[in-house]
């Protein structure tokens, strides 16, 4: 038996092991630069203020007056004011309207796109000038699936600029939906597209890329189990009295296998669970509590009549984003500004209407009718399952959290009123077995810098060491047999 678990731990580890090794290594960038993506902050810094004093002509798009809109959002474009969403009826596309003229805009309009390109750039505070990089279907850093309902993207550049800046432009909304840095995409290059294995060429195949990440994962737990139970079995059998039989980087191997062993078990299991393989940890979602919290459809007539009401609304000063919602059967309007502050208004009378003490109270029985509620109200700082790391997170919250089999808790914008965050039993263990065993974040004391940074440098650098001398063995010995030592 133990024959076979050498063999297997050495085929494994020659090839896995090299993963396993880039994964250590990546590690410690992600530590630090996280995948691009541009922030809520980033993406209303960019935006102009909103200038809605001559507009609107009645909309002239052709959709039922009942037809369901989710949600709606109101920017300027061009120096234009334009309303968006997405259509309910097919082929639920992307709508963006000119609330001047009334018509529905051809954002792929080149001098739309260039316009939209410079507006931002001014807006961001980007120096030089404007460069059209032309258009992108697949690139390294707009390869997530969600960016796919935009595509073709334009991506747009600065000449002079020293931060080496690209932003890309969607072609069914005019906005701008991803930014990078030269700085970001070199320290990603060798952090989150080694460590998510997230090149483009196998990342814009969903499927295909979920497949090789779960089965690397499954092979680098077993090469892990193997080689901790090998590593325990040749303790103390040294021939010349030390502990271990081994000479060299096996040495190195073997000692920091037995001591680290554990945590390259519990990372790489983590891991995997981030996948959620085969459903495990997903979570039932919050689909039906939206919906009720909901209580009734936005509908194209509601569109019409706010937008051609737009004029009488009194914003705040540099307000840059108008986004309406169905909330509790009424229609709200979150209005935002250039630094992120908001506000709620009533989307029928067009007044400041912020969230009541009703409103709070009424929310336990919306989300989950006739279930005992273990605790209700607001939250000053994070709990265990709504905490900051790498993103800040916005306080107070209002927390709800149920007497049920799975403890089901759920957080509130205190601005909106809005739903941010469920976690349901599964997702409990999720936060866990993920979150927790793969990036330490079990505590607030421990996610504190710099306590969090020495604590995973620690173990990261065992773990690495762990790793790279057994993918340095097993790419030394793929040249051909060697003995194995029992």
């Amino acid at each position: 038996m133990m024959r076979w678990l050498f063999i297997l731990h050495r085929y494994l580890g020659m090839f896995i092991g090299v993963v396993m090794a880039l994964w250590c290594l990546s590690g410690f960038v992600m530590m630090y630069v996280q995948y691009p993506e541009l922030s809520h902050r980033e993406r209303l810094a960019g935006l102009e203020p909103l200038a809605l004093g001559q507009c609107c002509s009645p909309l002239e798009a052709d959709f039922p007056d009942t037809m369901p809109v989710d949600r709606l959002e109101i920017e300027m474009l061009t120096s234009r004011p334009v309303l968006r969403f997405a259509a309910a009826t097919p082929p639920y596309d992307l709508v963006t309207l000119d609330l001047q003229s009334g018509k529905r805009l051809d954002s792929r309009d080149p001098e739309i796109l260039v316009a939209a390109a410079e507006s931002w750039r001014r807006e961001a505070g980007i120096s030089g000038s404007l460069r059209a990089r032309g258009a992108v279907m697949n690139d390294q850093w707009t390869v997530f699936p969600s960016f796919a309902v935009h595509k073709p993207l334009f991506k747009f550049s600065a000449s002079g600029d020293v931060a080496g800046t690209e932003w890309y432009v969607s072609s069914k909304t005019g906005e701008v939906i991803q930014v990078t840095t030269r700085k970001e995409r070199f320290w990603n290059w060798v952090g989150s597209v080694v460590h998510w294995l997230y090149p483009t060429m196998l990342r814009q195949h969903a499927t295909a890329w979920y497949q090789v990440v779960v089965w690397l994962s499954l092979a680098g737990t077993f090469l892990t189990v193997f080689g901790l139970t090998i590593g325990i079995r040749q303790w103390r059998v040294g021939r010349e009295g030390g502990p271990s039989p081994y000479r060299g980087s096996a040495l190195w191997h073997h000692y920091t296998g037995l001591f680290f062993g554990i945590f390259v078990l519990t990372w790489v299991v983590s891991g995997l669970f981030s996948m959620n393989p085969w459903g495990l940890l997903e979570g039932e979602g919050a689909g039906g509590e939206t919906a009720r919290l909901r209580g009734t459809e936005l509908q194209w007539q509601d569109v019409k009549a706010f937008a051609a009401r737009l004029p009488e609304l009194r914003m705040p000063a540099e307000s840059v984003r108008l986004e309406g919602f169905a909330q509790a059967g009424e229609f709200r309007v979150m209005i935002h500004d250039a630094l992120a502050g908001r506000e709620r208004f009533d989307g029928r009378t067009l007044r400041a209407a912020p969230v009541t003490d009703s409103e709070w109270m009424a929310i336990p029985q919306q989300l989950l009718p006739g279930e005992v509620v273990a605790s209700a109200g607001w939250l000053e700082s994070e709990d265990a399952y709504y905490y900051d790391h790498h993103q800040k997170l916005v306080y107070p919250v209002y927390r709800v959290v149920f007497d049920n089999p799975g403890r089901s808790r759920y957080y509130f914008d205190a601005v909106s009123g809005e739903l941010v965050r469920k976690v349901d039993g599964e997702q409990r263990w999720q936060r866990w077995l993920f979150l927790g065993l793969h990036r330490g974040d079990f505590t607030t004391w421990l996610r504190s810098r710099p306590v969090w940074d020495i604590f995973m440098w620690v173990l990261m650098l065992g773990v690495t060491v762990s790793t790279v001398t057994g993918a340095y063995m097993g790419i030394r010995r793929f040249g051909g047999p060697r003995r194995i030592r029992r």
